[in-house]
């Protein structure tokens, strides 16, 4: 598996299911699936409690059963709801990678986020957990795979990009 560039080589179908849609679900995870050809879905709200926003599995729109993977992408999972769907998955051997493009511990310092009221110290705690119970992350940056190395280990680098084609 060469996750160097979003190149999700293995033998198995990968899906990519972020805690909440926005703006960086559509370049960290949606255009990256469409490109590999590979199911992805964009939830809502926190397990148990999720609302399916919009996702293709094979071709078809549907909220996919992340138990069906050999590796689930999660963007940013946080709290007791989605540490549980991460070890659902890994008791069923499912590799559960977690995918991250922010430094969340400076956004509560930064007086101009709208959601910095959401990254306080429990806030993070929970963000934490998840990334020490994932079986590796996917980072943007060389910075974040140094500060998050903490947390987990086994990091990989897919810097943010943007396909200026598609605008021309």
């Amino acid at each position: 598996m060469n996750l160097g560039r979003m190149e999700l080589a293995h033998e198995g179908p990968v899906s990519r299911l972020p805690n909440w849609v926005e703006r960086g679900f559509y370049y960290r995870c949606m255009l990256p699936a469409r490109a590999l050809g590979v199911d992805f879905a964009g939830v809502a709200g926190d397990p148990p409690n999720i609302q399916f926003v919009t996702g293709l599995v094979g071709g078809v729109t549907k909220m996919p059963n992340p138990l069906h993977y050999d590796i689930v992408v999660m963007q940013q999972p946080r709290g007791a709801g989605w540490l549980k769907v991460m070890k659902t998955c890994q008791a069923a051997g499912v590799k559960v990678l977690y995918e991250v493009d922010d430094w969340l511990h400076a956004i509560q310092n930064q007086k101009d986020h709208d959601w910095r009221e959401h990254f306080g110290k429990k806030d993070l705690a929970e963000f934490e957990r998840c990334m020490k119970a994932a079986d590796g992350m996917i980072v943007s940056t060389p910075f974040l795979a140094r500060v998050y190395r903490s947390f987990n280990r086994n990091i990989f680098v897919c810097r943010n990009g943007l396909d200026l084609a598609r605008y021309q």
